[in-house]
């Protein structure tokens, strides 16, 4: 009793909040174990961590990386490409699913290691020019900034973006972000 009294309203919020914070760091970590590359389907390939995801998909033309983890990703990332036989250099395009951290935090690095362009829905492509999430978004004030994004271009319900041989078409998504891209 006598302990409580001398904490501050402050500091005992702040106790509280420690387990939480606990929590959250124990997430971001298991989202972020290594991950040995696997194909999910003819010529596409997990390249992300254990918790998050990030697709390769190849062609002898050059291949599309869908989505780049979290802002500490990119060497997980950059090593499962390799292990899978693949070369950063390879990726041509760079397409994001949706501005969280989780998922767009590692891809201003790839592209600087890759040499691709980014392309996101026009909300999303915002999002990756400032760094930081919207108020639109339902989760905003709760997400971390990533690195700016240089974005080459706008995609829209159906426009196709094509890589060599490859072809894969947008689809809006929006409800967990705006500007979600399937």
């Amino acid at each position: 009793m006598i302990f409580r009294k001398t904490l501050v309203p402050g500091m005992v919020a702040a106790l509280v909040a420690l387990p939480l914070l606990a929590q959250v760091l124990t997430k971001r970590e298991r989202w972020n174990e290594p991950q040995k590359p696997f194909k999910v389907f003819g010529n596409t390939w997990w390249v992300g961590t254990h918790g998050v995801g990030t697709v390769l998909i190849t062609s002898p033309q050059g291949h599309i990386l869908i989505d780049g983890g979290l802002p500490e990703s990119g060497p997980q990332i950059l090593s499962s490409i390799r292990a899978a036989g693949f070369d950063i250099k390879d990726v041509k395009l760079i397409v994001n699913s949706h501005v969280h951290y989780d998922h767009a935090g590692g891809i201003a690095e790839l592209q600087r290691l890759s040499g691709a362009r980014v392309v996101a829905s026009e909300s999303s492509a915002k999002v990756l020019r400032e760094g930081v999430s919207g108020r639109d978004d339902p989760q905003y004030g709760q997400l971390d900034p990533i690195a700016k994004v240089k974005v080459d271009g706008i995609v829209k319900e159906g426009d196709q973006q094509k890589v060599g041989a490859l072809t894969i078409t947008a689809h809006m998504t929006g409800g967990h972000t705006p500007g979600g891209t399937s």
